[in-house]
């Protein structure tokens, strides 16, 4: 994958993060419950997939796991409603990755398995396992350029040709972040996977937060880290949205010639 400036600044920004497991530490305590609603959404769309097919189990790979908590937190939704699910977290950051391996290590009845390495190494490790298989990247393609997108999903079509992809992006209705190249409208993220052979099956919208409202619920989210005990006053705004009223995009696809 070809890389430049700026990918390699926004990549520096993004490894900088991992200094500390952010994701396990809570310290944000409204954004951890958002977070927790959001992989709740992500899971109810693997059932979702896993009922069309005649699996009872699931081979996962989260692509750009990070520090591995949202692998953990699927797994363990995942085993509270009785489903079968290998998880393998590959991250490009090593530092994210030890902290995944490191903070998962007690949790043995949970099938976990992290490792540094990029698309190619995450494929090798699911390609001839069972079950139905998903690729996750949540929150993974605003960090790249476009032709390292292009690549990754055409990679991973061609490849494994009967996985099916999960990815959720942050909307347009959040300013980007220095960090990222882009966020996305629902009729760009269907583009982006249209072009790289995929149909999707679906685009939903998570979060309630038109940009009119950006600054305001921004502000008003601020201060309730602070007084976490009022975190249910953005309770009702942490749910599934119309797309174009969404904080975060998720799409469902699968190969336009399945």
């Amino acid at each position: 994958m070809k890389t430049d400036a700026s990918y390699i600044k926004k990549q520096r920004i993004q490894a900088g993060q991992y200094k500390l497991p952010y994701h396990w530490s809570g310290a944000k305590k409204v954004e951890a419950r958002r977070y927790h609603k959001m992989t709740g959404v992500l899971v109810d769309s693997l059932l979702q997939l896993l009922s069309a097919t005649a699996d009872n189990e699931i081979t996962l790979l989260d692509f750009g796991c990070g520090d591995g908590y949202g692998a953990y937190l699927i797994a363990k939704l995942l085993e509270e409603r009785g489903v079968k699910a290998r998880i393998y977290g590959v991250d490009v950051e090593a530092v994210a990755i030890d902290w995944a391996i490191k903070l998962t290590g007690d949790e043995r009845s949970l099938s976990l398995e992290f490792m540094v390495g990029d698309i190619r190494s995450g494929v090798d490790l699911i390609r001839d396992k069972p079950g139905m298989m998903v690729v996750l990247m949540r929150e993974v393609i605003e960090h790249l350029p476009e032709n390292d997108i292009d690549e990754i999903l055409r990679y991973t079509g061609e490849t494994l040709p009967k996985a099916k992809i999960l990815i959720s992006v942050p909307s347009v209705n959040s300013p980007t972040e220095e960090k990222h190249f882009r966020h996305y409208t629902e009729n760009s993220l269907r583009e982006t996977l249209r072009r790289n052979g995929y149909d999707p099956v679906s685009v939903s919208g998570f979060g309630f937060r038109p940009i009119a409202f950006y600054w305001v619920l921004k502000r008003t989210k601020a201060l309730l880290n602070r007084k976490p005990w009022l975190w249910w006053l953005m309770n009702p705004l942490w749910r599934v949205v119309r797309p174009e009223w969404a904080i975060t995009l998720v799409a469902m696809a699968g190969r336009t010639n399945d």
